[in-house]
């Protein structure tokens, strides 16, 4: 898998948001590509999620309100 030579610690939490998102809007299952990369990144077992900007949380509180 190309996503574990990334190094970058801002890139890697972008392309493990990415498949966190296609997971859950898309149904596309990325949960197993998800653990291989944060065992390859040294992440460990239960890494904190991935830092968000503040637009990102806002957006996606009210997406949820919306759809509510």
């Amino acid at each position: 898998m190309a996503g574990g030579r990334f190094t970058d610690r801002e890139e890697q939490e972008e392309l493990y948001r990415i498949l966190v998102k296609t997971d859950r809007r898309l149904g596309w299952p990325t949960r197993a590509i998800q653990a291989q990369l944060r065992e390859a990144w040294g992440w460990g077992d239960s890494p904190s999620p991935p830092r968000m900007p503040i637009a990102g949380i806002l957006n996606a509180c009210v997406r949820a309100a919306e759809a509510d």
